[in-house]
């Protein structure tokens, strides 16, 4: 049953989940069927030795003992219970979504319907405890305020004759919509950078102006993402940059843990564009922004697991200021922390570079050489280490070999987009001239130096002067 739908939803439990789906699938109120309890059993038995799952003949024979093995009652079987851990992952986000928040929502409707006002009354307090508790607030979160309100108004207009709170109602709705668009807009044009969009910056007017036109300086997170707002549709005006950041540190203790990490995301891409164009002071901020975060032990995920590119990232940073002991001691300390899957080629890479950094090579190579990635900026960057790396060692005909693969790569990948393209083509064609420029011809340095003075929009700019000052 390995490839079955029921195997890739078990897959995705984890050891909480199989012993809270043993309860559910032994609860009379959810399955009455022994035959189910028992697939299951066997299931939860043969994953937690094996963490594989079984045969279905091996099952068959366990359930139905001396009966011929009949495939399509064992489909049926496994179907059933699939619905099942369908039903128990549906009950389970139903419970916790939201902070729980829509399961006290459910209860507050029923005791309306119900005429239970007791528990309606005592329902809404801890509804309105918990909101007030919440320092960060979701478009979900807003909303879910809005159908707080539109119940509370449901029970006085039963009850009572009690005024209608539709401002209120309408401003929550209002709220909850902005703070989405504002979502999705940054993400969009954030995206757009790096992949392929077709996104106008006439297209966020009306909501500008709308935000220029109305208060909302009761909801942290509307200032705070129009800010950032501002800044990802006018980049180059570095106060608008810096108001974002100024907002974003007075609340960074309160962010929720994927929000901080949303921000964070935004934040350091715009550092990380000012250095790729060759603004060396940015440097020293990208790193103390990882250390802030690092300090404060906000740089995991709620799961205890540290996301791939902010570990790239943070060695990255380290790198560019020479902290090559440092970054090392980094890789070692939190390699078990990335996903599992990722641990062995991410250790390579990030190795790598520092074996770069290093001037060791040879070993930068070696290691990376045959290392492939499902994460695009990782495979960006492990062609462009190796072409430098190749550079370095004079091997100009396995410089040339993977220069012309990475060419097609960033060709044909319709997910890079034009301006990421345009960077690391440049970065390939002047890799190719300056690899032909011989010691001490001043008259082809000079140029090539003018030609990436004009152009700018090259990756590794940097490097690239450094190599032709060495040439000189």
């Amino acid at each position: 049953m390995e490839n079955t739908k029921l195997a890739s939803l078990l897959n995705s439990f984890s050891a909480t989940d199989w012993r809270l789906f043993k309860d559910y699938v032994y609860a009379p109120f959810f399955n009455k069927s022994e035959k189910l309890q028992l697939l299951f059993d066997h299931i939860y038995q043969y994953h937690k030795r094996t963490n594989s799952f079984p045969n279905t003949k091996l099952i068959w024979k366990k359930i139905y003992r001396t009966e011929a093995y009949n495939k399509r009652r064992m489909e049926a079987l496994q179907t059933d219970l699939n619905k099942l851990a369908e039903g128990f992952i549906a009950y389970q986000d139903f419970r916790e979504g939201n902070k729980g928040l829509n399961y006290k929502l459910h209860l507050l409707r029923a005791a309306r319907k119900r005429e239970l006002d007791k528990v309606f009354s005592l329902t809404q307090k801890t509804i309105d405890k918990q909101l007030a508790k919440l320092s960060w607030k979701t478009p979900d979160q807003l909303y879910f305020e809005y159908l707080l309100l539109l119940e509370i108004d449901y029970m006085n207009m039963e009850k009572s004759n009690t005024p209608r709170n539709l401002n209120g109602m309408i401003e929550k709705l209002i709220e909850s919509f902005v703070l989405n668009l504002l979502y999705k807009y940054c993400t969009l044009f954030n995206r757009k950078r790096i992949i392929n969009l077709k996104l106008s910056v006439e297209s966020v007017d009306p909501l500008l102006t709308y935000l220029n036109s109305t208060d909302f300086s009761h909801i942290p997170p509307i200032l705070l993402y129009k800010k950032l707002l501002l800044s990802l549709l006018e980049p180059h005006k570095e106060p608008l940059f810096r108001a974002f950041v100024e907002q974003m540190d007075l609340l960074i203790d309160t962010l929720p843990e994927e929000q901080l990490y949303v921000l964070s995301i935004f934040r350091l891409n715009w550092l990380s564009k000012k250095i790729n164009d060759g603004y060396s002071e940015y440097q020293q901020e990208t790193f103390n922004f990882y250390l802030l975060l690092l300090e404060k032990d906000r740089i995991l995920t709620p799961e205890g697991i540290l996301r791939l590119g902010s570990f790239k990232n943070i060695i990255t940073s380290a790198l560019r200021l020479g902290k090559l002991d440092w970054a090392e001691k980094f890789i070692h300390q939190y390699k078990n922390k990335l996903p599992e899957h990722s641990q062995e080629a991410s250790y390579r890479y990030n190795m790598a570079a520092i074996h770069f950094a290093r001037e060791e090579f040879r070993a930068a190579v070696e290691l990376v050489k045959e290392v492939k990635f499902n994460f695009l900026p990782y495979n960006l960057n492990k062609e462009s280490l190796l072409l430098k790396s190749y550079y370095e060692l004079g091997a100009i005909e396995d410089m040339t070999r993977v220069s012309n693969r990475f060419d097609k790569y960033i060709r044909n990948n319709k997910q890079i987009s034009k301006e990421i393209q345009f960077q690391y083509l440049n970065f390939i064609k002047y890799i190719k001239k300056i690899s032909k420029i011989e010691r001490g011809n001043q008259l082809k340095i000079n140029i090539l130096e003018k030609e990436l003075q004009k152009q700018k929009q090259v990756f590794h700019i940097a490097w690239f002067y450094q190599k032709l000052a060495q040439k000189k």
